[in-house]
């Protein structure tokens, strides 16, 4: 006897092309500015502040037939002084209401990611969903 099981590397990419066209072109309006974020499925090369994409954090087999999946959305904050901790609050709050339909978001969080050996670590705002 044979199990089928679900094709779970397309249920992925769908997954994380889901995620990206959530965000993509998402304006977020914050103390009288408005700021458009880019969505990205994956990384870009030459990634800028606004600038949203999806990583892949892990997968938890619960049974031959169902997976479920965690993802990392990114969001690049501009890289000002003083940071834009009331853009990155907004950033959060947007972005979670975006991609919520989903799955279930676990958290919302700043980060810093080095994005480039030669520059310093890029503050961000990471939100956490499981599928």
């Amino acid at each position: 006897m044979s199990l089928a099981v679900p094709n779970v590397a397309l249920g992925q990419h769908e997954g994380r092309a889901n995620l990206a066209a959530a965000v993509d072109g998402l304006v977020i309006d914050y103390d009288g500015e408005s700021y458009t974020l880019a969505g990205h499925p994956e990384q870009p090369v030459a990634a800028s502040p606004l600038d949203a994409f999806v990583v892949w954090e892990h997968t938890e087999w619960i049974n031959p037939y169902a997976r479920r999946v965690t993802w990392f959305v990114y969001v690049l904050l501009p890289q000002t002084y003083p940071l834009p901790v009331g853009l990155a609050d907004e950033i959060a709050e947007r972005v979670g209401s975006a991609v919520l339909p989903y799955g279930r978001i676990s958290r919302t969080e700043p980060v810093s990611l080095a994005l480039d050996t030669n520059q310093p670590p890029a503050p961000a705002v990471r939100v956490t969903i499981d599928i």
